[in-house]
């Protein structure tokens, strides 16, 4: 099978993967089968599974870690399967290369597990009906593209261009004859998502969604040449950009983050009277200083750096809920009850051109984290007065 362009099974995948509700082992125990591939997987109540195929037979034992299903061959192999589909009596199931395989129970069905339900919604969109082109029976619509455009306006937060619109729909017209059946199935996956994305309204979730597809996605595909990735894939990185990685740790550092990062200090600098402009200049310097500190850095510094850009957006958030009145007491409170200013060298004010970069950014977030008391009553203080504007909305 050539390898898919566009969708990917890897994005369908980390997608589902992420938003479906937990499925545990017990309910998978039972026999299964393929009829495409004439697959058969026996789990049983044990913990060991018997896989048998045209192509070969394994058994060993498996496990159910959320929403994968991890086997463990006796052979030492071990393999994961992402759940995609599961309603009691049919399972699917993504392997690593993005092969879809569909599972039905064997004779003797169990009743549906409540909860389980996860029925791909089939209807399109209004207006998004068109028929783009037919291979074998099977219909690419305007709909489907749609389905990753909004995947990616999603992540990145903002609309894309209608070229890029554009060019997501030849990816998708180029893709989908090498293999119709599942490439639907991958829009289909990608669609029943989107519905608990669209579904957030609380932006620490929503920035936490993000952040992980970000990172999943990252990790997924940076062995790969950037114009060999999906096209979704490429799009998303023209608009966050990874400038650093820990996979030890799962931690992703985006040109946002350093954005955020410096946002929290002009926030906090202007609170204290010190207003100053993050030019574009300043936002490249503080990527390459950030960036190159950034694997030397403790653990705990790295976690605050690739969350700043959600820290941020917290806190923007808040404070646009205050009315003028709210922000005039906010910021009287905020100077009475802080000593003395924040971060008083102003790490936008840095030269990040020289010195010792890892020592400058390490002491930087050092200052960040060291007055938890600051912090803390910063955001007690923002928490109280959006109680006090709801009790009296």
């Amino acid at each position: 099978m050539q390898k898919m362009q566009y969708y990917l099974g890897m994005v369908a995948g980390v997608v589902v993967g992420l938003l479906i509700v937990p499925i545990q082992g017990q309910t998978l125990v039972g026999t299964w089968i393929n009829h495409d591939y004439n697959m058969r997987m026996e789990l049983r109540q044990d913990g060991t599974f018997l896989f048998t195929s045209p192509y070969g037979n394994s058994n060993g034992s498996y496990m159910v870690q959320g929403n994968y299903l991890m086997m463990y061959a006796s052979n030492g192999a071990t393999t994961p399967y992402g759940i995609t589909y599961f309603d009691g009596n049919r399972l699917q199931l993504v392997d690593a290369n993005g092969g879809v395989m569909n599972f039905v129970r064997e004779a003797g069905a169990s009743p549906q597990t409540p909860g389980m339900d996860r029925q791909m919604p089939g209807a399109a969109p209004p207006g998004a009906s068109e028929v783009l082109l037919t291979t074998g029976g099977y219909q690419l619509t305007r709909a489907d593209v749609q389905t990753g455009v909004e995947i990616v306006e999603f992540i990145i937060g903002q609309h894309i261009q209608p070229s890029e619109v554009e060019e997501l729909t030849q990816a998708a017209i180029q893709e989908f004859p090498q293999a119709p059946a599942q490439f639907l199935q991958q829009v289909n996956s990608l669609r029943q998502s989107l519905q608990t994305l669209h579904s957030l309204t609380d932006p620490v979730k929503i920035g936490l969604a993000r952040q992980e597809l970000i990172t999943a996605f990252h990790k997924g595909t940076r062995q790969i040449p950037e114009e060999q990735k999906p096209m979704i894939i490429r799009i998303i990185n023209r608009y966050v950009k990874v400038l650093a990685f820990d996979p030890a740790n799962n931690l992703t550092l985006t040109n946002r983050d350093v954005e955020g990062f410096l946002n929290y200090y002009r926030f906090v600098s202007e609170l204290n009277g010190q207003p100053f402009a993050i030019t574009p200049e300043v936002q490249q310097q503080a990527e390459q200083a950030v960036a190159q500190a950034f694997p030397t850095l403790p653990l705990e510094q790295k976690q605050v750096l690739s969350s700043a850009s959600l820290i941020w957006q917290v806190i923007e958030t808040n404070w646009q809920r205050f009315t003028p009145q709210q922000q005039a007491q906010f910021r009287a409170s905020f100077t009475q009850q802080v000593p003395q200013p924040y971060g008083q060298t102003g790490y936008p004010q840095q030269n990040y051109g020289g010195g010792n970069t890892s020592t400058d950014v390490s002491k930087q977030i050092r200052d960040m984290q060291a007055d938890m008391w600051y912090q803390q009553n910063m955001w007690n203080m923002m928490q109280n007065m959006n109680l006090n504007s709801h009790a009296t909305a």
